[in-house]
């Protein structure tokens, strides 16, 4: 079953407030979500400015606001300091994975 629903995934380096994303398991964990449904996967990553190469025409690269204001589905990936800034009552989602326990 695939999934129509816009998804937004917070986070893609490799570690927290850097724009490495070398052998991140973010970047796989990213791609294989925008393979497995039909809706628009959004990405949010403070640190870089423009989409890596395996996953252009797969997401959208876009502002925190943008994913949240549009997402029926946040996964939290990487626990960046703007992530963090972000207050619990602000994601209003249905579906919220956070892998790091950031917003509890």
């Amino acid at each position: 079953m695939k999934l129509k629903l816009p998804a937004s995934v917070f986070g893609l380096a490799f570690k927290p407030d850097i724009d490495d994303l070398r052998e991140s398991p973010s970047m796989q964990i990213t791609k294989m979500i925008a393979n497995w449904h039909t809706g628009i996967t959004y990405v949010v990553e403070p640190n870089i400015n423009k989409l890596p190469n395996v996953l252009k025409g797969l997401c959208q690269l876009v502002s925190t606001e943008v994913a949240v204001a549009n997402a029926d589905i946040i996964l939290l990936l990487v626990d960046h300091k703007k992530f963090k800034a972000i207050k619990g009552e602000q994601i209003r989602q249905k579906w919220v994975v956070d892998t790091k326990g950031v917003w509890r």
